[in-house]
């Protein structure tokens, strides 16, 4: 039996390595994924606009993670790209339109499942937050606290 030759040993060394994956920034200090607790007082200092309303509609979008290398995209981890539909009760921070129209920036948590529920919005760009939470309802009148 002869020795393996230059370009067997080549090729079978290409098929051991692991295939590179595309680089993407990881999610720096002060996003949502990296530092989930992180005080709502610290996500309206990073913001440009802070808005409370109630999600009035959801489109459903998910789309795999930019980073994904895999042949078959729709085996990637999936990014959930929901458009939220936000009337706008007031902003906090900044000024904008009575209506937003919102996805989840990169790093930022997924957005709400459904609509109907009342939550303040902390973002830096005007179609996408960094943050979210939501808000309680007053007991006597139902409208959300603070």
């Amino acid at each position: 039996m002869s020795p393996p030759s230059r370009s067997t040993l080549g090729l079978l060394l290409l098929a051991l390595l692991p295939a590179p994956a595309e680089a993407t920034k990881p999610c720096g200090p002060d996003t949502f994924l990296s530092n989930p607790r992180r005080a709502s007082a610290q996500w309206r200092a990073s913001a440009t606009w802070v808005a409370v309303g109630v999600v009035v509609a959801r489109k459903e979008n998910k789309v795999p993670y930019p980073n994904c290398a895999l042949e078959d995209r729709s085996a990637c981890a999936q990014w959930d790209q929901s458009e939220l539909t936000v009337k706008v009760e007031r902003y906090d921070k900044g000024k904008g339109p009575q209506q937003l129209r919102l996805v989840a920036a990169l790093c930022a948590p997924d957005p709400p499942a459904e609509a109907g529920g009342r939550y303040r919005f902390y973002g830096v760009a005007p179609s996408a937050y960094l943050m979210f939470e939501a808000l309680p309802r007053d007991a006597k009148s139902g409208r959300p606290g603070p």
